[in-house]
C-alpha cells in the first residue's frame, strides 16, 4: 500500500484534493505504485492527487476514483494519471497529455495495467519533448492558425461581397432606365437584350415568385367537377357554381392562357385541365377560421 505523506513516501507525492484535510492516511491501490518508482526517478517534480474518492463495494471491493496531475520542477504541468475501476487488484491506468493525443490515431491516452510499462510510459511522454518535436508542435499550430484565419477572412470577403453587390444590384434596379441610356455596354450589348425585354423578364420571375410561394389550391377539372387540394388538407369535389368567387375568377383567366403560364396574384396553369390556383387572402382567413 502507498500511504501518502508516510515516512517511507517520496514528499513530492502530495495531496491537494479540493475540501481535503490530508491525515497522512491516504492511500493509494496496487495499480499506482509505480508513482513511487516515477517520484524518485524525478525527485523534483510534483505528483498532486486531486481526486482520491474511495467508496466501498460488496465482497470487500473498493472502488477507486483517482487522478493525479504531474508538474515538472518549474511548475509546468507534464500531464494527467487516472484510476477509475471496480476492481482492487487489476486495473488499467490511464495517461493523458498533449503529447500523448497527438500521437495516437485513435482515443485520447494510453494505457496500462502493468507497473513496469506504466514508468516507461512517464519517462517518455511525461518529459520535455525533443526541439524536433516541439518544432513539429508549432508548425502545426502554425498551420492551424493559418487555416482558421483563412476561414474566418474569406467568410468576412464573401459578407462584404455579398453586401456591397447588393447594394449596387439596389442601385442599378432603381436607375435602370437612366443606366441603360448612359452606360453603352447596357445600351449596345453582344446580347441584343432591350431595357423592354430586360423588364420583361424581370416582371416574369416576380410574376412566378409570387405565385410560387403563396399558399394555393390544385385543381383537376374532371367534366363538371372540380377536384381541389389545399396542401395536404383532404380532397374537395365541388361544382363551378359552388366554387368561392375568387377562385371561380382565378379559373376562369387561367383557362385562357397557355400550358406554363403565370397570372400574377392568380397561379398558373400545368396542362389543360390542371391548375394552381393562389387562395384569395379572404378565402384563407375563412379556411383558417
Amino acid at each position: 500500500m502507498i500511504y501518502i505523506g508516510a515516512a517511507h513516501t517520496p514528499t513530492n507525492i502530495v495531496m491537494a484534493a479540493p475540501n481535503h484535510v490530508p491525515t497522512g492516511q491516504e492511500v493509494l491501490p496496487p495499480a499506482l505504485e509505480f508513482i513511487v518508482d516515477s517520484a524518485r526517478e524525478f525527485p523534483t517534480w510534483t505528483f498532486k492527487v486531486v481526486r482520491l474518492n474511495i467508496r466501498a463495494l460488496d465482497a470487500g471491493q473498493q472502488h477507486y476514483a483517482i487522478q493525479i496531475h504531474v508538474f515538472n520542477e518549474h511548475g509546468k504541468a507534464r500531464g494527467r494519471i487516472e484510476l477509475a475501476n471496480y476492481n482492487f487488484y487489476c486495473q488499467d491506468v490511464e495517461f493523458r497529455n498533449d503529447r500523448i493525443r497527438r500521437s495516437l490515431q485513435r482515443g485520447d491516452c494510453k494505457r496500462t495495467s502493468k507497473g513496469t510499462v506504466a514508468i516507461k510510459i512517464v519517462r517518455k511522454w511525461f518529459t520535455e519533448p525533443s526541439l524536433s518535436e516541439q518544432m513539429e508542435v508549432a508548425a502545426s499550430k502554425i498551420q492551424d492558425l493559418r487555416t482558421n484565419k483563412l476561414h474566418t477572412f474569406r467568410n468576412q470577403k464573401t459578407h462584404v461581397e455579398s453586401t456591397v453587390l447588393t447594394l449596387v444590384r439596389d442601385h442599378i434596379m432603381a436607375n435602370i432606365e437612366s443606366l441603360w441610356e448612359e452606360v453603352p455596354a447596357l445600351k449596345n450589348n453582344a446580347y441584343n437584350l432591350t431595357l423592354h425585354k430586360f423588364k420583361d423578364i424581370q416582371d416574369d420571375y416576380a410574376i412566378a415568385h409570387s405565385v410560387c410561394n403563396g399558399r394555393g389550391l390544385t385543381v383537376v377539372i374532371q367534366d363538371d367537377k372540380y377536384v381541389i387540394q389545399r396542401g395536404r388538407s383532404p380532397v374537395e369535389i365541388t361544382t363551378s357554381d359552388q366554387l368561392p368567387e375568387g377562385v371561380r375568377r382565378a379559373i376562369g383567366m387561367l383557362k385562357l392562357v397557355e400550358n406554363g403560364q403565370f397570372i400574377r396574384d392568380m397561379g398558373f396553369r400545368a396542362e389543360e385541365n390542371l391548375y394552381f390556383v393562389v387562395e384569395p387572402e379572404e378565402e384563407q382567413c375563412k379556411t383558417s377560421s
